[in-house]
């Protein structure tokens, strides 16, 4: 339920359910349970309530944070606006970021017009392997919006270059006796 009221946008439903199951109902959370609700107050605009539930979850329960929950708090700080914090939290991590947290960042850096921080991801996005086209565009997207045509040109240029464009599909369809394109 706290999940399902995240991704709704109703954050403080999902607090209530979380309030409700830990009080009332005497259920130990776990690291699932805290994503879910970190994620409900990221997508609802709660950054202050999604810090104290992320720091409850390593204070009060002792978990561990996974890779998922770093995420989370990734993209509950850069969401809204906290682009540093939310570096210095990839840069803390124990554990090696992955692509779905630096395109989280990515995204949050078009959003607010971080351009450095924006081209910081994209440098560790295209590490593990280059085929992040759909990363690439979205940098191409940040450039043009801040007016860094040049840049979003030379970005354009090196993704056709090495054959990361995308491409687009067709499929053959039969159905009932009859074939045709889909």
């Amino acid at each position: 339920m706290i999940d399902g009221y995240g991704k709704q946008g109703n954050g403080h439903s999902a607090i209530r359910v979380f309030e409700r199951m830990v009080e009332e109902r005497n259920v130990e959370p776990d690291h699932i349970t805290f994503v879910a609700l970190v994620s409900a107050c990221s997508h609802s605009g709660l950054m202050e309530e999604g810090l104290k539930y992320s720091e409850m979850m390593i204070r009060e329960y002792g978990i561990i944070p996974a890779k998922e929950n770093y995420g989370c708090l990734v993209d509950l700080l850069a969401r809204s606006g906290n682009i540093d914090e939310a570096m210095n939290v990839i840069k803390m991590m124990p554990l090696r970021p992955g692509t779905n947290i630096w395109g989280t960042l990515l995204g949050a850096c078009r959003i607010h017009g971080n351009v450095d921080e924006a081209e910081y991801a994209m440098q560790h996005l295209l590490e593990p392997q280059p085929k992040g086209s759909g990363f690439q565009t979205l940098l191409v997207k940040v450039y043009a919006e801040m007016g860094r045509l040049d840049s979003a040109i030379k970005v354009q240029k090196k993704k056709v270059e090495t054959s990361v464009a995308s491409r687009q599909g067709c499929s053959w369809l039969a159905a009932e006796g009859e074939n045709g394109y889909g």
